[in-house]
């Protein structure tokens, strides 16, 4: 199993979009709350730029109940964290921490240990999540 990767530190990497038929915008703007969707015409969020949505979720999407049941996969509640702290760059051991902290009641049973979370962020190219690189010392 893979280690935790201590100090490295991931984001939702928005310039490296490929595949083509993929919009950061698009999959972005499709996790903010039901009210922020019902409000915000289709028309307007295709060509956009991704950030205002991000910004939209971090201040007002994220608090609400239906933003991250317990029931949603882990690599899309990754994504859905990075989200909600802004698209900040973040640890496995932040992302593991906020994970535990926002389920702690759910019913259900999650292995949600940095080591985890660090091997389905290594492997989340389809929610555009990259490592940034590491500091030269």
């Amino acid at each position: 199993m893979e280690e935790s990767s201590g100090e490295r530190r991931y984001h939702i990497n928005l310039k490296d979009v490929s595949g083509g038929n993929r919009s950061a915008s698009i999959m972005i703007a499709g996790r903010r709350c039901r009210t922020c969707r019902e409000a915000d015409p289709e028309s307007s969020i295709n060509p956009s730029d991704p950030k205002p949505h991000i910004k939209m979720i971090a201040k007002q999407c994220s608090k609400t109940s239906e933003y991250l049941p317990p029931d949603t996969p882990i690599k899309e509640a990754i994504f859905r964290v990075m989200l909600a702290g802004g698209n900040k760059p973040k640890t496995d051991e932040e992302i593991s921490e906020t994970l535990s902290s926002w389920w702690a009641t759910s019913p259900y049973l999650r292995e949600l240990s940095p080591a985890i979370i660090t091997r389905l962020m290594n492997h989340s190219q389809e929610y555009l999540i990259a490592s940034l690189p590491e500091p030269v010392s």
